[in-house]
């Protein structure tokens, strides 16, 4: 066997074995994760009252987007990653506002309060003793 034959026989081996590891489908391109899936949650009222013409709410967490109140007369504004609501009317437990959130694999870290309540006709504050605000998906 000549010189370059002798050479090209040693390079055999290690050319193959390198265009192997080239083949291996862990270099394939794999398709990117999906991204934030953005989504509204519901804002429900449980109160122990069945006079409340206003409550406020505050709602917080990582981004707030948008918010719809259903239901209700009011009004919201949000800044920097709160929201808060007034409602009005005769306003009783269930479905208050609807919150759109650009991510919901983040559900968990938003917070929803009853800030205030006032009686129907008369706008006294009432006790919050037994109002919850809570935001399911």
């Amino acid at each position: 066997m000549n010189r370059i034959g002798h050479t090209f026989g040693k390079l055999v081996p290690l050319v193959l074995f390198a265009l192997a590891g080239c083949s291996s489908s862990a270099n394939l391109p794999t398709t990117p994760p999906p991204g934030p899936t953005g989504g509204w949650l519901t804002l429900q009222l449980s109160t122990p009252r069945t006079d409340d013409g206003a409550v406020q709410f505050s709602v917080s967490g990582p981004a707030i987007d948008s918010v719809k109140i259903v239901s209700y007369d009011g009004f919201a504004a949000i800044d920097a990653g709160s929201a808060n609501l007034l409602v009005t009317g005769v306003v009783g437990n269930g479905d208050v506002a609807r919150i759109f959130v650009p991510d919901l694999s983040h559900t968990s870290q938003y917070r929803a309060t009853v800030a205030a309540a006032a009686a129907r006709g008369t706008y006294a504050l009432q006790v919050l003793d037994g109002y919850r605000a809570v935001l399911v998906r």
